[in-house]
């Protein structure tokens, strides 16, 4: 999974990481959490977590050995990266603070597998822990997503990124055209997020005994903030 993408997505992806990283922050200050240690769940590149090794000590997770590959090559080696689904989240010691950035609770396709993470998180958060995560807005699949393609074009790889709803799926189909020689080696990738509902996502929030502390709309996002609460959950 992501084989294909991890490759070349930074040539392919254009993200205001430091946006992220402020509002971070900025939610971080106003709940009055000072995080020394912070795990950015589904890291993929690296590229939020190179910011944030620059403050404080970063654990980095994700499932796809090539994407933490990539990674590796970007990080100072005191960063921690393991591989690992963050529905078995299972790390060394706790956290202060928990960032999910651009999707990474879309991979989760089911109910169980939402509920099996934060119940995860909330094991690993230290008392008062923060968890934030943002996820895609349905209106931005049903309006800008489906049926719809798009394409990329960069020095190292020509990409059609096609997209389709499939009940509360968005499967996508990632067509690649790699340059060699004179001509272009055609490769295909396919992945899958699902389509998550704020009052799904607020359902399983309260169901795991962790606090919703505030859900903010923006930029075709729902950003969830969440504390530790006293209960982990019994989805195991």
């Amino acid at each position: 999974m992501y084989s294909l993408l991890a490759e070349y997505y930074d040539d392919l992806m254009e993200n205001d990481y430091r946006a992220f990283f402020d509002y971070y922050k900025a939610v971080w200050a106003r709940y009055k959490l000072k995080p020394q240690i912070l795990l950015d769940l589904g890291c993929g590149t690296g590229n939020m977590t190179k910011l944030y090794e620059a403050e404080y000590d970063v654990i980095g997770v994700d499932l796809s050995p090539e994407m933490l590959s990539k990674a590796r090559e970007k990080l100072s080696p005191k960063t921690l990266l393991l591989c690992m689904d963050m529905c078995e989240l299972d790390l060394y010691g706790t956290v202060d603070a928990c960032c999910c950035t651009l999707d990474g609770f879309g991979s989760l396709l089911s109910e169980k597998d939402v509920a099996k993470t934060l119940s995860g998180i909330n094991l690993f958060l230290s008392p008062s822990g923060i968890l934030i995560f943002d996820l895609i807005t349905p209106e931005k699949f049903k309006s800008e997503l489906d049926g719809n393609a798009y394409f990329y074009d960069t020095d190292k790889v020509s990409c059609v990124w096609q997209s389709a709803l499939e009940g509360p799926l968005c499967r996508f189909k990632l067509t690649y055209f790699i340059p060699e020689g004179k001509g272009y080696t055609r490769r295909e990738e396919e992945l899958c997020e699902r389509v998550w509902s704020r009052p799904e996502i607020e359902a399983l929030i309260a169901a795991s005994g962790m606090e919703l502390l505030e859900v903010r709309e923006a930029l075709d996002r729902m950003f969830f903030v969440c504390r530790k609460g006293g209960a982990t959950g019994n989805w195991y």
